[in-house]
């Protein structure tokens, strides 16, 4: 059975195995938590217990555990016209991911037919690849390197900025414990300004 699939409701009391009582979140008494959860919200299981549920609601919301397998239609021109990889590990044996966002051409992008929305879900999709199929380990991290040579304050405006936030959200609220580190390389002089946005938005145990 999936993860994120709803426990199922017992109605009958006598047939309810200790720790299976469904409690008020629609869930059982005895539901599984992930360590990153658990060390993300400083082991207060109420709270760890909670944003666990609501990624298991998103999740379920928007299939992220059948992602992998559904074709990917865009994945070609959001590569061509988004440049994001994932490289080799770093010396303390964290995955890289590499993004420059200097290079994305969102008027390409809106010619092959792909929106906001797409970008997102793709983002959801090379996050779960990630962790799916290059590291399984429940508890490995990701650093990250933004090179943002060439790119304009007008850039982070309009769709570019509704993107980052909405990704910094995502990240912040359903992969905790995931970041090791973030470089930003080339950072312009109004960088710290577009910081102060995204900033709030992520958990400071993401």
């Amino acid at each position: 059975m999936s993860e994120i699939q709803t426990a199922e409701r017992v109605t009958d009391a006598s047939s309810t195995k200790l720790g299976d009582e469904i409690l008020e979140d629609g869930y059982p008494a005895n539901l599984e938590i992930p360590i990153r959860y658990i060390k993300g919200m400083d082991y207060d299981m109420t709270e760890a217990r909670r944003r666990w549920i609501e990624s298991l609601k998103w999740r379920e919301s928007y299939k992220v555990d059948n992602m992998l397998e559904e074709p990917q239609l865009h994945f070609d021109a959001i590569k061509k016209y988004y440049p994001h990889y994932v490289s080799k590990t770093s010396k303390e044996g964290h995955l890289v991911y590499y993004e420059i966002p200097g290079k994305t051409d969102l008027k390409s992008l809106r010619k092959n037919g792909v929106d906001i929305d797409q970008l997102i879900r793709h983002y959801i999709y090379i996050t779960e690849f990630i962790w799916k199929e290059l590291d399984k380990n429940e508890e490995a991290k990701l650093l990250t390197i933004m090179d943002l040579k060439g790119v304009s304050i007008s850039q982070f405006a309009g769709e570019v900025r509704e993107y980052m936030v909405r990704a910094a959200k995502l990240i912040g609220a359903h992969y905790p414990e995931r970041s090791f580190k973030i470089f930003v390389l080339n950072a312009p002089w109004w960088f710290n300004m577009v910081w102060k946005v995204l900033s709030p938005l992520i958990h400071a145990n993401t």
